[in-house]
């Protein structure tokens, strides 16, 4: 049984580099534009918010991955239910959310003006 559950991480591991590997190569080729991912849309600047949010994003996916490779015959298992998220990777990427909404609120408003200033 060991060995299947090793050709099973193996084989998992190589088709996430796969795709790793398609999406960089497209990203460095321009076929999937990146530009303007990390700026804001109203003021066009560098949007700490929006890198905040990814960083918080690609955490969290990593987290819940690192769980699931813990134990990837699991899954089969349990009748091919993936693992529950954490209660701690639910409560930081929603934190994430929040917080990035939260600085996108602040930056249409500062745009628009306050309703005393119309």
């Amino acid at each position: 049984m060991t060995i299947i559950v090793a050709a099973l991480r193996f084989e998992l591991l190589l088709l996430l580099a796969a795709i790793a590997f398609i999406v960089f190569f497209k990203i460095a080729t321009g076929e999937i534009v990146v530009r303007g991912l990390l700026t804001d849309k109203v003021s066009g600047e560098f949007s700490l918010a929006r890198l905040q949010l990814l960083v918080v994003t690609l955490g969290g996916v990593g987290a819940y991955a690192a769980i699931f490779f813990e134990d990837p015959t699991g899954a089969f298992a349990r009748g091919g239910l993936l693992d529950e998220v954490s209660e701690g990777i639910a409560w930081v990427t929603g934190a994430g959310q929040a917080t990035y909404l939260g600085a996108k609120s602040a930056v249409h408003t500062r745009a628009r003006g306050s309703p005393a200033q119309r």
